[in-house]
């Protein structure tokens, strides 16, 4: 069927060389991740073809992603390296400054002490506090104990019971340390978790104990139950007691709980509304404060490795440029950090930040606390290290604001309430970037034409609720992974998925971020998941066979070399962006033009109709006046023209996979766009 034709007046694209947006260099700018994979696979995934193919995409730097953090685990960064209990083999784990022999593979370690039920990785754990086990406990996480913050720092333990129940009773048996102080809440809005600002927790009629000794102990918390679904236990003040004798300040600082038990009595007996069992999907589900590092040797995780820190950058997958490397925060020591950093320096390792833990606000930890513990780090970090720049906190992909419980005065940003403790602690000058990821689209149902349409409108005013919720403006923004989605989805295969890419990057350069790296480089197979909407998808540049041998170059990928060779120069230098305005198109036409170190121009536009080409007219204004091209324009071009995709499950695959076309039009007045389509525009104007 032939596509309709475009209207017979062009669009109009005007470039405002008299007004300059921000400005940012390509080789600082535009990078990509790298993450942790199953056991084996990097040795099939870094072949030497895979990576030449990898640094052929154009990406200039390199962040490397911690998914030991999302799994709740402890990394081991270094498998040499010493414990705090050696003759055990288990305690606090401390890597080895010292270089010897190159870092193939890292792994993470499983917490034996662990309290959330789900994590945000393999999702593979449990909960100790509702296993059914009283030999086994949950602590929480020692650096947040008064003996290192020097201040008290509450802990809590958030129950969801499912649904709503009559409760008017708790048993806890502790561990040790125990809970001298604390409070049982219940929360009397719709949801704890995904809505924390929509009410606070109030104390439950006798849900405040003082003087607690410990043990196992059961409270009548009302004299009439209430109906109760989510129910916390806040933690005040620690026995500061061990379970056994110890040199060691961890083992009594924080608190413990071997077991919950949450329902009404009936005489002496609890009706107990709590589900026990040791798999996530068998007991009720359980958020904690925070937990404790603690682990021993035969803990490690054997179904994920990470790169090994010396593999990552010898591989140079992005050039030799410096890395963006994670600290281990949430379930890592800050002797550990330093020890990391050290390393790093001692190898020659060319970093440009340290991003400090990865998505504490997905894993329910409150900002104050991520604070207390990223000060802590802060001061090891730089005390071998002093001019290292680090930041974070890495946000999970949001499209709202990130918001906690409100604080004593009513604060509910979890950004501003993070930067009043750095503030209030006078380590402001400690936090030296922003960073979050950007996974728009949760809803695969929704139509993607609709999504591609709608995504631009989202960013800014995420942006705007950050900085309106006490995030300073001079302090630079990082994506540090960006994609479609974060759940596989057919457009991430697609064009669709292509344009989103490339103008998310355009989009977010031009209003002032400072990096984005691109999450999926690693060639691999299509996925799905369990959702309503099931469908197949990756966030990829290579789709490849289950070896992980490149089989197609996807979209994705030639939009990665579009937006880095062709619209952005390779050598780099400072490329200013200019205000553009697109004539009528209702948004089906969007436009970022730059100006380049050459003196060039180059335009990256998007025609975004399914079924509808559309030609274009650039014009530059200029002291009043407005004038094309001067002279010739190189022109590269990718759509559907080039790219054709089956889905056919697992076994998709493209049927028509052509690189862009490229062209050299010597006197043009107007471009064709066809639909679905990436377009660059380089050449000069002789009016600027």
């Amino acid at each position: 069927m032939a596509l309709p034709l475009a209207a017979a007046e062009p669009i109009r694209i005007v470039v405002d060389t008299a007004r300059p947006l921000h400005s940012f260099d390509p080789t600082t700018a535009l990078g990509a991740t790298i993450d942790a994979h199953e056991e084996g696979e990097n040795e099939q995934i870094f072949t030497r073809p895979n990576v030449d193919a990898i640094r052929s995409a154009g990406f200039h730097r390199m962040s490397y992603r911690l998914m030991t953090e999302l799994a709740g685990e402890a990394w081991h960064w270094n498998p040499a390296g010493s414990w705090s209990d050696e003759q055990n083999r288990q305690g606090y784990w401390t890597s080895s400054s010292t270089p010897a022999g190159p870092i193939a593979l890292s792994y993470g370690y499983r917490l034996p002490r662990r309290g959330n039920s789900r994590d945000q990785a393999h999702d593979d754990g449990y909960s100790r506090i509702d296993d059914g086990e009283l030999s086994s406990f949950w602590k929480s996480n020692p650096y947040l104990d008064d003996h290192f913050t020097g201040e008290p720092r509450p802990q809590w333990v958030l129950v969801d019971l499912g649904s709503a129940f009559s409760i008017d009773a708790v048993r806890i048996a502790w561990g040790a340390p125990f809970a001298v102080d604390y409070r049982v809440q219940y929360w009397p809005g719709d949801d704890a978790i995904h809505m924390p600002q929509s009410a606070r927790w109030v104390d439950f009629p006798r849900g405040a104990i003082t003087n607690g000794r410990g043990g196992t102990v059961t409270l009548r918390l009302a004299s009439r139950p209430l109906r109760v679904r989510y129910v916390r236990l806040l933690l005040t003040r620690s026995s500061h007691t061990a379970a056994r004798p110890s040199d060691d300040d961890r083992d009594r600082a924080g608190y413990a709980i071997r077991e919950l038990f949450i329902g009404s009595l009936a005489g002496s007996r609890l009706i107990d509304r709590v589900h026990h069992g040791r798999r996530h999907d068998r007991q009720t589900l359980i958020w904690v404060s925070s937990t404790d590092p603690w682990h021993r040797a035969v803990d490690r995780d054997p179904q994920t490795e990470q790169m090994g820190i010396d593999a990552a950058f010898a591989a140079e997958l992005t050039g030799r440029g410096p890395m963006l490397m994670p600290a281990a925060l949430l379930y890592g020591t800050p002797d550990d950090a330093a020890a990391e950093v050290a390393y790093l320096m001692a190898r020659g390792f060319a970093v440009s930040e340290i991003e400090m833990g990865e998505e504490p606000d997905g894993q329910k930890f409150e900002p104050e606390d991520y604070a207390a513990l990223y000060r802590q780090w802060a001061h090891a970090i730089h005390a071998v290290a002093p001019s290292m720049r680090l930041g974070g906190p890495a946000f999970q992909s949001t499209i709202d604001t990130t918001a906690t419980w409100p604080d004593a005065a009513g604060k509910t940003s979890w950004i501003g309430r993070f930067i009043d403790d750095l503030r209030a602690h006078r380590q402001l000058g400690d936090f030296n970037f922003f960073s979050f990821e950007w996974y728009p689209f949760d809803n695969l149902c929704q139509p993607p034409q609709e999504q591609l349409m709608r995504a631009p409108s989202m960013l800014p005013p995420v942006l705007r609720s950050w900085t309106s919720g006490g995030l300073p403006d001079d302090i630079p923004w990082l994506v540090t992974e960006y994609g479609y989605s974060s759940y596989a989805a057919a457009p991430e295969v697609e064009m669709i998925g292509a344009m989103f890419d490339a103008e998310f990057v355009a989009q977010f350069l031009s209003i002032g971020g400072a990096a984005a790296y691109f999450y999926g480089i690693e060639p691999d197979l299509l996925m799905t998941e369990e959702r309503s909407c099931r469908t197949w998808g990756n966030l990829l540049l290579f789709l490849s066979d289950e070896e992980h041998h490149i089989r197609y170059r996807l979209p994705a990928y030639w939009a990665a070399r579009m937006v880095n060779e062709d619209w952005t120069m390779p050598a780099g230098g400072e490329h200013t962006f200019y205000n553009t305005t697109v004539g009528r198109s209702g948004g089906i036409i969007t436009a970022y033009a730059l100006h380049r170190p050459d003196e060039t121009w180059s335009l990256l536009l998007f025609n975004k109709s399914e079924n509808r080409r559309e030609n274009v007219r650039v014009s530059f204004r200029h002291d009043g006046t407005e004038s094309p091209f001067a002279g010739a324009v190189t022109t590269v071009q990718y759509s559907n023209e080039q790219y054709a995709w089956r889905a056919a499950g697992e076994s998709g695959h493209p049927t028509r996979d052509l690189p862009p076309v490229r062209r050299t039009l010597s006197d043009p007045s107007t471009f064709d766009l066809p639909p679905h389509s990436i377009t660059v525009l380089t050449g000069t104007n002789s009016g600027f």
